[in-house]
């Protein structure tokens, strides 16, 4: 298997996912007001419908306020993914590596570690896909 031979390209060249008629794409903004020293613990605000499975490919976060804060996603009420960041931040997941399933709810904390008032942004996006 040398280089620049096909089964080497097959073998070493990372998958690239691509979206077909059946996946439908996610986005879901929001901002919030967070006082200092306060943990901001939010509804459910996305359930995944019957038949689908949500793949999370990438979270974009931001904060008026420069200081460590932190950001949490969570799948039916327990933490999965946590992260500090200071006021802006871009996570980029590969396919398969977030993925909620028929009837997951996601939610999220954020704690506001700033010495004033903070305003939060989030963007969660990714695909909806049928369930195997």
């Amino acid at each position: 298997m040398a280089r620049g031979n096909r089964d080497f390209n097959a073998a070493v060249r990372p998958m690239r996912w691509e979206p077909s008629s059946d996946h439908a794409p996610f986005w879901w903004t929001s901002t919030f007001d967070c006082p200092t020293g306060m943990t901001f613990n939010s509804a459910v605000f996305y359930t995944v419908p019957a038949g689908r499975r949500l793949c999370v490919l990438g979270i974009s976060l931001g904060c008026d306020q420069a200081a460590i804060n932190q950001f949490m996603l969570r799948r039916n009420g327990n933490p999965i993914w946590m992260i500090h960041f200071n006021t802006e931040c871009d996570v980029h997941f590969g396919h398969g590596a977030m993925e909620y399933l028929a009837g997951d709810t996601l939610k999220l904390t954020a704690t506001n570690n700033a010495g004033v008032d903070a305003n939060f942004r989030y963007n969660v996006h990714g695909y909806l896909v049928p369930a195997i």
